[in-house]
């Protein structure tokens, strides 16, 4: 698979077919789907050099972006396209010098688009309660977010005081969740920024150390089973 960033190598009329298919996009026309791609930062998925799929952030070129259009082709979905996409669209937006990105998920059960953003390093600092009709449904939609670490350098935020302050995970904030809802963080934590020690160390709620205590063994099996035909292991080929 290959991913670009040249907007000549787009399919304009399947790309803005397969949009207005979509439930977000049912009212758009080409025009205003074409304006959209030449003002936003792009890219494409091909395979063979055909497009299979397609993403875009847009904002104010210079400090934040907000992933819009993450679309793949039916016959190419669940093949890893979709993570391909918003990571090369992370990856230009470093680039480019964003310092925050930002997606917004329209459906709080759509647990493979927000456990693929979760598994990029997004975080989720909001939900808003039945926004959104979806396929005949009121849905919730989960905010993202995802500060560019790498490019923390510079100021685009007074300070990590008022990060914590705005979106850190506090005990009165978890205190609005479920009672039964349990806390975890792919790790490695930024204890008083994301998330406050008292509400890490939660006996009863908090599995971060398992979690990833757990990433960790599954990482070694997926490395000894991906290994074996190279390590010549009987039974296994390449």
């Amino acid at each position: 698979m290959e991913i670009s960033h040249d907007l000549a190598r787009l399919d304009f009329a399947a790309t803005s077919r397969i949009l207005k298919a979509t439930y977000w996009g049912v009212q758009r026309i080409d025009e205003l789907n074409r304006r959209a791609f030449e003002n936003s930062v792009c890219v494409i998925a091909l395979v063979d050099g055909r497009q299979v799929g397609f993403a875009r952030a847009s904002g104010d070129r210079t400090l934040f972006a907000r992933i819009s259009d993450v679309i793949v082709w039916p016959e190419h979905r669940g093949k890893g396209v979709g993570k391909a996409l918003v990571a090369a669209l992370l990856d230009r937006a470093e680039a480019a010098g964003f310092r925050q990105m930002l997606a917004v998920i329209g459906d709080s059960e759509n647990v493979g688009s927000i456990g693929l953003h979760l598994s990029l390093g997004f975080r989720q600092v909001g939900v808003l309660k039945a926004a959104g009709m979806k396929f005949g449904r009121w849905v919730d939609v989960v905010m993202m977010l995802r500060l560019q670490q790498e490019r923390m350098a510079g100021q685009f935020i007074p300070s990590a005081r008022e990060y914590h302050h705005l979106y850190g995970l506090t005990r009165q904030r978890l205190a609005r969740a479920a009672s039964h809802a349990l806390v975890m963080h792919p790790g490695p934590m930024n204890r008083g920024v994301e998330i406050d020690s008292e509400v890490a160390d939660m006996l009863d709620r908090a599995i971060i150390t398992q979690q990833v205590e757990m990433g960790v063994a599954i990482r070694m099996a997926c490395l000894d089973i991906l290994t074996r035909a190279a390590r010549g292991v009987e039974g296994w080929t390449a």
